[in-house]
This record gives C-alpha cells, sequence and structure tokens, in this order.
C-alpha cells in the first residue's frame, strides 16, 4: 500500500511539474488554481484549452517578442525580472530600418527597449540637457559585455541609466529612469534566447 501510495504521489508531481515548465511566459493553470484555491484571485473560469489566447500582458510581450523574430530576424532578448509595477504599453516594429522599439511604464516613467539589426544606420542620442555621472559594464552569464551609463535628470530624484550591448548581430538598448538597483536587476536577469 505504501509504494501505491509513493508511486501516485510521483506521478502527481511528474504532472504539475511538467504543466508548469510548459507554461513559462503565462500564468501557469496550477498557480491560477492555487490562487483561487487560497482566495487570492476572484473566481472566474479557467479555460484551459484557451490560455494561450487569453488577453494578458505576458501573452502580448511573447506575442510581441515572436512577431519581432518572425519580421525582423532579430533574436530577443527578454527581460525576466520586470518590476511589478512595469508593464509593456506599446512597441513599434520598423520594417525598413530593421528594428523595434518597446515602450514600458514604470512608476509614471517610460522605459525604452530598442533592439535594431548592426547594419542600420542608427544613432541614439542622449537629450542635451542630461549629465554622464557614471559608465561601468557588467558581463551577462554568457560572457556578453552590457555598457550601463548613468546620467543626472534635472527636476528628478532619480537617474536615468541606459544599457547597450551588442548580441547575434544586432543592437540593443535599454534605458530608463529609475532606481539603480531596480535597473540592474532587469539587466542582470536578461535571457539570451
Amino acid at each position: 500500500k505504501k509504494r501505491y501510495i509513493v508511486a501516485a504521489l510521483a506521478a502527481v508531481l511528474v504532472l504539475v511539474l511538467g504543466s508548469t515548465m510548459t507554461s513559462v511566459g503565462s500564468k501557469s493553470y496550477w498557480k491560477v488554481l492555487w490562487d483561487r484555491i487560497a482566495g487570492d484571485e476572484e473566481a472566474s473560469i479557467i479555460n484551459v484549452e484557451k490560455m494561450e489566447s487569453q488577453e494578458t500582458s505576458d501573452i502580448d510581450e511573447i506575442r510581441v517578442y515572436k512577431g519581432i523574430l518572425n519580421e525582423l530576424g532579430i533574436s530577443t532578448v527578454r527581460p525576466m525580472y520586470i518590476p511589478k509595477s512595469m508593464y509593456l504599453k506599446e512597441y513599434e516594429i520598423d520594417r525598413e530600418q530593421k528594428g523595434a522599439i518597446l515602450f514600458y511604464e514604470y512608476e509614471g516613467q517610460v522605459i525604452r527597449y530598442m533592439m535594431y539589426m548592426n547594419n542600420t544606420d542608427s544613432s541614439h542620442g542622449q537629450i542635451a540637457t542630461d549629465k554622464q555621472v557614471d559608465e561601468y559594464q557588467i558581463k551577462a552569464e554568457n560572457g556578453i559585455v552590457i555598457t550601463i551609463k548613468e546620467y543626472t535628470v534635472d527636476n528628478s530624484q532619480q537617474n536615468r541609466y541606459i544599457a547597450e550591448f551588442e548580441y547575434d548581430d544586432a543592437q540593443y538598448q535599454i534605458m530608463g529612469i529609475m532606481k539603480k538597483t531596480e535597473f540592474e536587476k532587469i539587466i542582470n536577469n536578461l535571457v539570451f534566447l
């Protein structure tokens, strides 16, 4: 009887772990179910068959990254850490210039994430009134060197940070006004696909 219980428990664990691993990028079915049981989420119907097509910011973001890859051929580098109050507001894909810009909103500020192919004639300048106060580098796990520049911003207690790096024949730039610790947490949790 004990062997039967252990085998059944092992089977359930395999199913749960398997379903959570396949749900990366969107809400896990088990997480949603647990939230409902615990009372942390409002009651609504879970349609497992249509979870990928439900309107959530996670799925929209995945669709945007897939569109950038399909339309521009740019391997997307995705931030796996996003602060709770930061969300993708809008995006632009420029087929002619072979570039894309994602606009995130965070605490009343716009965080820009740009990616463009190396062969495009792109120059991204900085606002003339901003004064550069620091420049340093962070090395990603895969050896990619990310250069971060810090600027003071008039009428703001927080500084502007710009991270720039190159990966798989494309240039990337993440820019925004936020706390240094939050910005670095985003940069340190980039996933290179």
